[in-house]
C-alpha cells in the first residue's frame, strides 16, 4: 500500500509539472500577442505649433466709449471655434491626410499676443465711424495618433490646414454676427462689417515699426560708431608697431656706425703714422749731403758775377 501511495503521488507530481510547463509555453506565446496589442492601442498626443497671424475685424462706433466695450477674448473664444471646426473638416476629408489615417484632430488652443485699435471716418457705406481691431495670436494644435507605428503629425501638414482655413473667412464673418452683441462689446449684429485673417508677416506691425524702428536706428548708430572706434584703434596700434621697429633699427643701427668709424679713422691715423716714418727714413743720419740731394740749387760764383 506504501508503495502505491508513493507511486501516487509520483504520477500526481509529474502531471502538475507537465501542465504547469504546458501553462508557462502558453503564457509566453500569448505575451508577445498582448504586447502586440498593447502597442496597437497606445494613444499618442502631438503637439504642433500653429504659426503666427492676425485677425481684423471692422466694427463701426458712436462714442470713443464703444470701443472700449470690445471684449478681445470673446472674439478669440470665436476664433478658436472656427479653427477647430475648420481643422475638424479638413482633417477627415481632405486627401491630405491619406498617410496620417491613424492621425485625428483634437483641437487648438490660442493665446493672444497684441491688440490694436485704428478709427477712421465714417464711409460711404455707413453713417457712422468704423474701427480697424487688430488682434494677435499665438497658438498651438493637438493630434492624436494610435499605434506605436504611426508617425507624427506633420508641422507642414498643419500649416497647409491653417493657410486654407484663413481663405474661409465668411464662415467667421457670420459666426462673429451670429454671437451676442452683448458678449462681444458691440453695439448690434450689424456692427461688424467684415473680418479677414493673415499669416502674420515679419516686422510689418506699424506700432511696432513706430516704436522700434527709432530703437533700431539708434542701435545700429551705436554700432557703426563702435566700429570706427575699433578700425582707428587698430591702425593707431599698426602705427605705435611700425614706429617701434624703426625705433629699434635705427637704435641698433647707430652703434654699428660709430664703430665703423672709429675703425675707419684708426685706420687713416696708422697709414699716416706709416707715411711719416717712411718720409724719415727717407732723410740722412749726419745732416749733410750733396745739394742736388738736398734738393737746393746753388748759382755758382761765376755764374753770379757775370
Amino acid at each position: 500500500m506504501t508503495m502505491i501511495r508513493g507511486w501516487g503521488v509520483l504520477c500526481v507530481a509529474l502531471m502538475s509539472l507537465g501542465r504547469s510547463e504546458a501553462a508557462h509555453s502558453l503564457r509566453q506565446q500569448q505575451q508577445p500577442q498582448q504586447r502586440r496589442i498593447l502597442d496597437e492601442e497606445v494613444t499618442r498626443t502631438d503637439l504642433v505649433r500653429l504659426i503666427p497671424f492676425d485677425v481684423q475685424i471692422a466694427v463701426t462706433f458712436q462714442e470713443q466709449s464703444d470701443l472700449e466695450r470690445l471684449n478681445v477674448y470673446a472674439f478669440m473664444d470665436i476664433i478658436t471655434d472656427w479653427m477647430s471646426e475648420s481643422f475638424e473638416t479638413k482633417s477627415t476629408t481632405s486627401p491630405i491626410m491619406d498617410d496620417n489615417n491613424s492621425t485625428y484632430f483634437d483641437s487648438v488652443a490660442l493665446e493672444l499676443a497684441d491688440q490694436r485699435i485704428q478709427t477712421s471716418t465714417s464711409t460711404s457705406a455707413t453713417s457712422l465711424p468704423l474701427a480697424l481691431l487688430t488682434t494677435s495670436y499665438e497658438g498651438v494644435s493637438l493630434w492624436e495618433r494610435v499605434g506605436a507605428g504611426t508617425p507624427p503629425m506633420d508641422p507642414e501638414l498643419v500649416e497647409l490646414m491653417q493657410r486654407a482655413t484663413f481663405l474661409e473667412d465668411n464662415a467667421l464673418l457670420r459666426m462673429l454676427q451670429s454671437a451676442d452683441p452683448d458678449v462681444v462689446g458691440v453695439m448690434s449684429e450689424d456692427s461688424i462689417i467684415d473680418v479677414r485673417a493673415f499669416i502674420t508677416p515679419p516686422n510689418t506691425n506699424p506700432e511696432e515699426g513706430n516704436d522700434e524702428n527709432p530703437e533700431g536706428t539708434e542701435d545700429n548708430k551705436n554700432l557703426e560708431i563702435i566700429i570706427i572706434i575699433a578700425i582707428v584703434v587698430a591702425c593707431l596700434a599698426f602705427g605705435l608697431l611700425i614706429f617701434a621697429v624703426v625705433w629699434a633699427w635705427r637704435s641698433d643701427h647707430k652703434p654699428k656706425a660709430a664703430s665703423s668709424r672709429a675703425s675707419s679713422s684708426k685706420k687713416s691715423a696708422a697709414s699716416s703714422k706709416k707715411k711719416s716714418s717712411a718720409a724719415k727714413q727717407n732723410l740722412p743720419q749726419d745732416g749733410t749731403g750733396s745739394e742736388s740731394e738736398m734738393g737746393v740749387d746753388v748759382a755758382s760764383p761765376k755764374q753770379g758775377k757775370s
